[in-house]
């Protein structure tokens, strides 16, 4: 299972930036990752290459690859119970889990997430 946060109906998506100093001060542990986050789009863009994707959509994946940021928040550094996730532009944050479990130890740092970025939670 995943979901997705992304701004309501309307509204215009939060730059990566913007994202990651709200999530910095709501949470005690936040870490970033540019690098990683560029990698994880390259990654992207390379599956789409490969799977023959429209033009239009390799092209949106390879404009965010620069701004794209990994983005890890928990409540304590220490903790087993964190979310890891990229952060593009003009994109949802789509958010994965490793298990049942880790979804239902994590329910509450997604709903902070969606509630200090202004966004709603989506299933997919």
């Amino acid at each position: 299972m995943a979901h997705i946060l992304s701004p309501p109906d309307g509204a215009a998506y939060l730059d990566p930036e913007e994202v990651f100093r709200r999530l910095r001060e709501e949470f005690d542990y936040t870490a970033i990752d540019r690098d990683e986050g560029a990698d994880v789009v390259g990654e992207i863009v390379a599956k789409l290459v490969e799977l023959n994707a429209p033009q239009e959509v390799i092209d949106f994946q390879r404009a965010s690859q620069d701004r794209a940021i990994q983005v890890v928040i928990a409540n304590d550094a220490t903790s087993d119970d964190y979310l890891q996730f990229t952060v593009k532009p003009n994109n949802g944050i789509f958010i994965g889990y490793s298990s049942s479990q880790h979804e239902s130890a994590t329910r509450r740092l997604v709903e902070r997430c969606a509630q200090v970025l202004n966004y709603q939670i989506n299933l997919l």
